[in-house]
């Protein structure tokens, strides 16, 4: 690291996996859902199933698309059980901790055509807006990840990276 804290460049690209605590939450909701499974399988055959393949769903996540956000020299990308999202740096205007629905989250605001973006409106104005934020904090406080991101994407801008 550098001495304002942030990954040097060598240090790219830096993989960040979501917190212990949370692929916890994934393993006990998975023994969970695979428990209700094999018990209302007696019951009725087809939701036990379903259940079970829920479980399935979580095993997954922890084990073969675990999340996570991977740094590098071009942008970041996001992992989670769906696929891949690459992000440019260029796209990013800037990084913030905001309340979003109760929670703090990580939001990105992005840069469309030279001005700053708007959050896009979700299922034809019926549900809030959608927000662009990172889907997890990755073991950080969100005002550390928000600074960390901007520090990378300065870096990245100027072509420290």
């Amino acid at each position: 690291m550098n001495d304002q804290g942030s990954p040097a460049s060598s240090e790219l690209p830096r993989t960040l996996p979501v917190s212990f605590n949370e692929q916890l939450g994934y393993a006990v909701m998975g023994m969970a859902v695979l428990g209700l499974g094999f018990m209302w399988r007696r019951v009725s055959p087809v939701p036990g199933y379903i259940l079970m393949a829920l479980a399935v769903v979580f095993a997954v996540m922890l084990f073969v698309r675990r999340p996570k956000l991977v740094l590098d020299r071009d942008g970041f990308t996001t992992t989670s059980l769906f696929g891949a999202e690459h992000t440019r740096w260029a796209d990013v205007m800037r990084f913030d901790a905001r309340k979003v629905a109760g929670r703090m989250v990580v939001a990105v605001d992005f840069i469309e055509r030279g001005k700053p973006s708007r959050p896009k409106p979700r299922a034809f104005g019926l549900l809030p807006r959608a927000e662009p934020m990172l889907p997890h904090n990755y073991g950080m406080r969100v005002d550390e990840l928000a600074n960390l991101m901007n520090d990378v994407k300065a870096r990245a801008d100027r072509g420290e990276l």
